[in-house]
Parts: structure tokens; sequence; C-alpha cells
């Protein structure tokens, strides 16, 4: 047990691969599992290109709903252990709930009371509310998948045993991971807080790339030429996060916590493709990156020589909103098959698109190579397809590191341009 005396009880208890039940689990995973990146894929060629799916900060992914039974089963159980000693039962709260769902999953990497980034687990900064007197208590386990074993190791411990009965906590959140390859497979944690506490950290719906392209489908149609038709969107001209470039942006929900966001090509003078970005509800943070288009795919016999103008737009560490100018340059011939791409003019400023200033960290130029499996261009920083016939136009996505270590990632679009 640790106290300290910022908070009336604060106490950290600890079970290491206790109790029986380890080996295998066949529970799906907490969070969505990639698109497998060595699946060939040359014959299938999407008309929506997902980019790399990321959680909000402070955002877990809501567990599955036979992990969420499972904890619910955990908390039933700790509320019949107060029970014998005729304490109120504990209330679910999601924020800790949430916070555990984290903890539990960093144990898979530390299994420790302290966070694999070095911070005390119950600081002020993570833990908030509950006024001068509030209360705030971890117990973690591994080693069983089973809410019973835990449990049951938990009561069987004087330490956790007293967490669990500690009559100031009135809140609590549990969460459960498994972990394939990590040393003890099952992780469980518990955060436990008296009323008002809540953790800095919230649930949000997992976002799938299979998902994304099937509602985006239903938007979009095309004519022969392959010229891109947006249907069913409203205009989000009023709504934050849309000035700029994307200040005739369009907009549908794409469930209750996500909003499918798309420039209308017309307006940038585009027929073939156009980009744009799935964005949470809650402070409209971008989680992925869209190119929507039916892509042109070169043969061996094609030889295309040409410039292109278009713009950009992106996130720094999703706090902050980025646009930039973009000039490519194509060779696809017998000898060549390269894409050069330059980022400039760059400006970055508040999420919702305000204050936008100069930003040179931004600039770039990048060399992409044609990838016959992929049917694209391709660098290690970003990826490009050619829309419309001929490859009239262009579209991509990139993320990349600048200076400070912040990562910088977005998606653009681009129209050949006469030499």
């Amino acid at each position: 047990m640790k106290t300290q005396p910022l908070t009336a009880v604060l106490s950290l208890s600890l079970l290491t691969a206790c109790g029986g039940g380890g080996g295998g689990n066949s529970l799906p995973a907490d969070k969505p599992a990639p698109d497998n990146p060595n699946t060939p894929t040359p014959q299938v060629i999407n008309t929506v290109d997902v980019g790399d799916i990321k959680l909000p900060p402070n955002a877990v992914a809501r567990p599955h709903v036979e992990i969420q039974k499972k904890t619910q089963e955990a908390l039933d159980l700790v509320n019949q252990v107060r029970a014998e000693k005729g304490l109120a039962p504990l209330r679910y709260n999601e924020s800790l709930s949430a916070y555990a769902t984290l903890r539990a999953q960093e144990l898979a990497t530390l299994n420790a009371h302290k966070r694999p980034n070095g911070e005390n687990p119950l600081d002020e900064h993570t833990l908030t509310g509950g006024g001068n007197n509030a209360a705030v208590g971890e117990s973690i386990a591994t080693g069983s998948p089973f809410a019973q074993n835990t449990v049951e190791q938990w009561r069987n411990s004087p330490n956790h045993y007293k967490s669990m009965t500690e009559a100031a906590y009135t809140d609590t959140g549990i969460g459960y991971y498994y972990r394939k390859g990590s040393q003890y497979l099952h992780h469980w944690a518990e955060i436990f807080g008296s009323s008002g506490v809540r953790s800095r950290y919230y649930y949000i719906s997992p976002l799938y790339a299979a998902t994304i392209r099937a509602a985006v489908a239903k938007l979009t149609s095309y004519d022969a030429d392959g010229r891109l038709s947006l249907h069913g969107m409203e205009s989000a001209a009023n709504a934050s996060n849309h000035r700029g470039i994307y200040s005739t942006a369009q907009s549908l929900a794409l469930d209750d916590e996500h909003t499918i966001i798309l420039r209308p090509h017309q307006a940038a003078g585009w027929s073939y493709q156009t980009f744009g970005e799935i964005a949470s509800t809650r402070g409209g943070i971008p989680e992925t990156y869209l190119n929507v288009g039916k892509p042109f795919i070169p043969t061996e016999t094609t030889t295309l020589r040409a410039n292109y103008k278009g713009n950009a737009i992106g996130d720094i560490n999703q706090s902050s909103r980025a646009i930039a100018e973009v000039s490519a340059s194509v060779d696809y011939s017998s000898n060549s098959k390269t894409m050069t791409l330059t980022l400039g003019n760059s400006q970055s400023g508040n999420l919702d698109g305000s204050d936008l200033r100069r930003d040179t960290r931004l600039d770039f130029s990048d060399t992409l190579h044609w990838d016959s499996g992929t049917q694209r261009f391709q660098s290690d920083s970003g990826h490009a397809r050619l829309y419309g016939p001929n490859g009239e136009e262009l579209g991509g996505q990139f993320s990349r590191s600048i200076s400070g270590g912040a990562n910088y990632r977005g998606a653009y679009g681009a129209k050949r341009i006469e030499p």
C-alpha cells in the first residue's frame, strides 16, 4: 500500500501470474486489426483509399462486447466482496473504465504500478476532481483470463482486499487486455475513485477501414470516364474544423462519434478525385485521411510525363491543422516510373483551421516510385494514385516526422497542368 498526502487514500496493488487460468484466449482483440499489408491485391483497387487510423489523444478504443461482459462480471464480483462488509456497491465510471482499459494494455509492456512513459498512474494530471479529499487507487493483476479467478486473487491479497473494501471509494472502472506473445498474456487493471473523480481518458468506437470504404462508397458514383459525383452529403461550411480549403466541405455522420468530411472536387476544379478525413465528433480531431476516386492504372506500355498543381490538408500530432500548396511531376515510361512531390507555402494553426500562419517545418519534397503490387507510387513516407483518363489528376497521402519529433500527416489532390 502506498500513500501520498495529496489524497485521502491512494493505493497501488499488484498481482502477477497468480491463480489459475493461463493459456490461450479466443476472445477478439479490443482494438481494430489493421489491414494486412502483406496481402497482395493487384486485382482489387479500392475507390476509397483509407490511411492509417489513429485514435484521438486521450481516446481509448471501446472494448469488444465480449470483453465488456468480462469486466462487468469482475465489477459484480468486486461488489459482492464489498457487500460482505456491508459497503455500498461501486458505481461504474466510464472515464475510469477507459483509463483502466488503457492501463491493462500498458501492463503488457510494463507490468508495474508505473506507466511506460514513467508517470505515476495515479497522478493529478491523469485523475482529477473529487475535491481536496479525493481518494484514488489502482489494483492490477496478470495471468488469468477469468474474472472470477482474478477477483479471488485480489480477495486473497491483503492490499487488494483493502482496496476493494475501502469505504472512501464510490466509483470504479475495470479493464482487461489480452496480448499474444506477452509474458503473462492476460492483463487486468481496476481504477478506484471517490465521488467526482474522473480520468482524462474516454472511450470511442474503433474505426475499421472496410467500414469506412463501404460508407463512403455509398456517397459516390462515377460515369463511364470515371468522373466522380458525391451524393447525400450536407454543407459543413458553418461547422468547426472547416475553414480555408475546407470552407466548402461536405460532411455526413459515419456514426454517433465520427464524421465523414470530403472536399467537393468541383470547388478545386477537379473531376475525378477528392480527399477528406474521418474526424471525431468530439473536438473534430482527424483520425484518418481519405482519397476518393476511381484510379487510373497505367500499363507497361503507357507513357506519361506531366506536371500537377493542387493542395493538401493535414494535422500535426492531431492537435494542429495544416494546409499546403502541392506540386508534382510524374515520369512514367519504360525507363522511369517515378513521381516527385513538393508541398510548399505551408501553414499551420488551430485544429479548426483558424489562425493559420506560415510554417516552413511543413515544406518538403519526396520522390515516389511505382509499385506494381499495390499499383501506386510509394515512398517511405507516402503514396499516390493517378485518376482520370491517362492520369488527368492525382491524389495521395503522407506521414512524416518534423522538427521536435512531431508527426505531420495528411492528404492531397492535384490536377494536371499544361507545361
